[in-house]
């Protein structure tokens, strides 16, 4: 009898066991997968899994991650036709100015909370995300009396002290080039990067090489995003100050979209209306450490000692004048630099 039980038992135990297998393979197949595309910074691989879990959740979906560098091989990917994806994020406009229409699909998420400024940023169906502005950022305990102009910036006393991102390989670097131009016009941007050439340390090939370069103390000063303050002060590291050029800053916006390879396009709607939702939005200042498009968003405490420029210089460059010149401005940068 005990052994009739026991076989009993057994049975019930393997017969669950293949219902659960069952279930969960029933369950795996019922998913639906999202692939997304979003930059490979420094904390980025950590932010946004947890964002977007209340998403998935709700849709009953997983997101795929793909972790990109954003560079001239990623451009080309996006450009051309071997991109498989659904939805690319992170975007800026150094590199939207030379997308077109035939990338991404025409959606706009239907929200009363995007601020005026980011109605319209391109002519490619990218839609706002998040933001930045450029300025210098430096080491207090290394340096007491920072440039404060981009006349200061190319004095002597900052022989290899600069390190910045390239504009010939990422959009980071080339957002960098884009601020020159606004500065300085078309003619003249030439002129400053041939004039603070010896005061740059390293160009690297990627922002967050740059970014991982100035902590580690290879130089005292970066060309990087304000907002990154808020990240460093969060790390207790209090020895990097900001410095806002009196010249005028540059706003660097970081977009994304639907592609038109998508065959999930009911999914790929809703969560770009996701991206733009308060509950996503507030995630931003302590997750990616920049500033979010949704003017409802109150910012985190962190945020509270970083100012913002008083004047900004991207009115002065026309979006398709850049689309046309900007092959020639970073051929005319390289030269100037290396």
């Amino acid at each position: 009898m005990k052994r009739v039980f026991g076989l009993i038992i057994t049975l019930m135990f393997l017969l669950c066991l293949i219902a659960c297998e069952r279930s969960d393979k029933l369950d795996d197949v019922d998913v639906k997968r999202l692939s997304v595309i979003v930059p490979d910074g420094i904390w980025d691989r950590d932010f946004w899994p947890v964002a977007v879990a209340e998403f998935e959740a709700l849709q009953k979906c997983k997101i795929d991650f793909d972790f990109v560098e954003m560079d001239n091989n990623f451009l080309w990917d996006v450009k051309g036709d071997s991109l498989q994806t659904d939805v690319i994020l992170g975007i800026n406009e150094a590199y939207s100015t030379i997308l077109d229409t035939t990338v991404f699909l025409n959606y706009i998420p239907e929200t009363v909370n995007l601020s005026q400024e980011f109605t319209k940023l391109c002519e490619c169906n990218l839609i706002p995300i998040y933001y930045s502005y450029l300025a210098l950022l430096y080491k207090n305990d290394q340096i007491d009396n920072p440039p404060a102009t981009f006349g200061g910036l190319q004095d002597g006393i900052w022989v290899d002290r600069l390190i910045i991102s390239s504009a010939e390989s990422c959009s980071f670097g080339r957002s960098n080039l884009l601020w020159s131009v606004a500065t300085f016009g078309k003619n003249g941007f030439g002129h400053f990067w041939r004039s603070i050439k010896n005061n740059i340390f390293t160009i690297t090939t990627s922002s967050s090489e740059a970014f991982k370069m100035f902590l580690a103390d290879e130089a005292p000063m970066l060309l990087g995003c304000s907002s990154h303050l808020a990240y460093l002060q969060k790390k207790g590291m209090r020895n990097v100050s900001l410095q806002f050029l009196q010249e005028g800053s540059y706003q660097t916006v970081f977009q994304g979209g639907i592609s038109r390879k998508t065959n999930k396009l009911d999914l790929s709607k809703k969560f770009m209306d996701y991206l733009l939702s308060t509950e996503f939005q507030t995630k931003i200042p302590a997750g990616l450490f920049m500033y979010p498009v949704n003017k409802n968003v109150e910012l985190p405490n962190i945020f509270a000692d970083i100012d913002k420029p008083e004047k900004i210089l991207n009115k002065n460059l026309n979006l398709k004048e850049s689309k046309i010149n900007i092959k020639y401005w970073i051929s005319k940068w390289k030269k100037r630099v290396k």
